[in-house]
């Protein structure tokens, strides 16, 4: 099952270094393919952008400017992409 980890820059409860750090210590002790990207590319909207080159899962964090410590639209839009994309109907 891929993972989706979003986190904004500008959260005050936790660190957004900590956070990064966390999810790339996840995806290490995982053993899957850890993958950053900002709210600018657009290569978190594609099912395929879940799995990683040999078809496995990986991490995706998934960083958003100018958010706090609460969810925003776009964050909110990509999370359901991600839910009818890894859960089957």
């Amino acid at each position: 099952m891929p993972i989706m980890w979003g986190h904004g820059t500008l959260d005050k409860q936790v660190d957004y270094a900590t956070s990064k750090g966390c999810a790339q210590t996840l995806a290490d002790q995982l053993g899957i393919p850890f993958i950053a990207t900002d709210e600018s590319e657009s290569t978190y909207l594609t099912a395929k952008s879940f799995r990683g080159e040999n078809g496995g899962p990986y991490l995706h964090f998934r960083t958003y400017e100018d958010m706090g410590h609460f969810f925003i639209p776009k964050e909110l839009k990509e999370f359901a992409i991600w839910m009818t994309t890894c859960i089957p109907e």
